[in-house]
């Protein structure tokens, strides 16, 4: 459901991305056949342009079209039907991620304290323990205390009548007692080692996420730059606008990569608190709209 749900802010944002994509391509058109009237450009720059724009033109066709897939995905894991009205608020990342602030080890400690289905392994072996106890206690001898001490048995014969097969059968359930304390104390460590394990994994790839968003930044950033530097060269005639239209192609990839990273370090970081179990639906999906994402900038 998570990932539903930023699935349909990611395509968003890519929706946006195509969109200013096309009006910077359409501009280029336009300004490379005015060139073309006044003899600065030639006809190649135009159909170039004109390329450029139609494939960008497509692409935001295909990106809208993932966007209602997306939303339809969302309402049927809500059980509604696709053409109902309810999609998700505009939640945005934050303009910068940030790391995570304690150690794995104190993660691991609060998931061991939250986690529900380790408290139900530790609640089945507290159960075997006291079944263990139990059934040693069983083997104590019985001992009345009375004016007389009576032994009844029932049986065929008299020598049958007084057979200790009560005490074999006490026996037994104390052995397989004991074995199944033995066998929730393994259930139980096993339970904590994969905890840990997811843990420290959803920090891991938390970790990832931050540090590629940040050097995808640096790249929209160079990537823009670049943009700006091949249409100053093409405004002043250094060069044609195959410059520009490679520059744009390489800020759109740069832009949409950012917006992936941004969505994906949104779905970690609500697996992280899943994974330490401190998870709460109703605050994290009824906060109001966050910062811009930098992949939607203009």
């Amino acid at each position: 459901m998570t990932e539903a749900f930023y699935g349909v802010i990611a395509q968003r944002q890519f929706v946006s991305v195509f969109r200013q994509s096309l009006k910077r391509n359409d501009n280029l058109r336009k300004a490379s056949e005015a060139r073309l009237k006044i003899g600065l450009a030639s006809k190649l720059d135009v159909f170039r342009a004109e390329v450029q724009a139609s494939q960008t033109a497509d692409a935001l066709v295909r990106s809208e079209a993932d966007l209602q897939a997306a939303l339809e995905r969302f309402r049927f894991l809500l059980a509604l039907s696709p053409a109902h009205a309810v999609e998700p608020e505009v939640v945005r990342p934050q303009g910068r991620l940030s790391g995570e602030d304690e150690a794995v080890e104190v993660l691991i400690q609060r998931a061991f304290e939250n986690r529900l289905e380790l408290r139900e392994t530790r609640d089945q072996l507290a159960d075997a323990k006291r079944a263990a106890a139990l059934a040693r206690q069983n083997l104590l001898p019985q001992i009345d205390l009375g004016v007389g001490v009576t032994r009844i048995g029932f049986g065929p014969t008299y020598s049958d009548a007084y057979k200790l097969a009560d005490t074999r059968v006490s026996l037994f359930v104390t052995s397989v007692a004991a074995l199944a304390v033995d066998a929730q104390e393994r259930l139980v460590k096993q339970k904590e080692m994969e905890i840990e394990s997811e843990v420290r994994g959803a920090v891991r790839l938390l970790e990832r996420i931050r540090k590629s968003a940040e050097l995808q930044r640096q790249g929209v950033e160079i990537a823009a730059q670049q943009r700006r530097l091949a249409i100053l060269r093409y405004q002043r005639g250094l060069a044609n606008n195959l410059e520009v239209v490679d520059a744009e192609r390489d800020l759109v990839l740069a832009r949409s990569t950012l917006v992936g990273l941004f969505t994906n370090y949104s779905v970690a970081r609500l697996d992280l608190k899943r994974a330490v179990g401190s998870l709460d639906v109703e605050r994290e999906f009824g906060e109001g709209p966050g910062e811009a994402a930098p992949g939607a900038a203009p």
